[in-house]
């Protein structure tokens, strides 16, 4: 009984150990895939000056904070593995990266209301041109 409980600390001080240890080479992928998000929020954001992209760029900067002590807690309780929740952050907003470098590449306007409704204007008429297919 007494041997089951320490292997369970020294499990815990391991994770925690190893957790810290990922960490702290995830963090220079973090660095540039806050880049990869931040840099093209100035090129998509034309109107709003400073302040809009600063506040985009801090919002995905909590959701970073946010997923990474939610694995940490995992971690220290041994539900995840450390590798996978030290990356686990990077992993999720890497594509979100991508696609703000693809958007800022195509000189999308990702950010004004137009957009969306020819977006959803474009999805209606292809949902009608397939309702009409189905239906002959």
């Amino acid at each position: 009984m007494m041997r089951n409980s320490q292997l369970e600390v020294l499990k815990i001080e391991i994770n925690k150990y190893d957790l810290e240890r990922f960490k702290k080479m995830s963090y220079a992928a973090t660095i540039l895939i806050m880049f990869l998000i931040g840099a093209p929020l100035g090129s998509i954001i034309k109107k709003g000056g400073l302040g809009v992209p600063v506040l985009i760029s801090i919002s995905f900067f909590i959701l970073f904070y946010i997923i990474s002590m939610i694995c940490e807690k995992y971690t220290r309780t041994d539900r995840m593995d450390p590798l996978l929740a030290a990356w686990m952050a990077n992993i999720i907003l890497l594509p979100v990266g991508m696609f703000f470098m693809r958007q800022a590449r195509n000189d999308a306007r990702l950010f004004e209301a137009d957009f969306y409704s020819i977006a959803l204007a474009k999805f209606l008429s292809r949902l009608s041109g397939l309702k009409s297919k189905i239906i002959k």
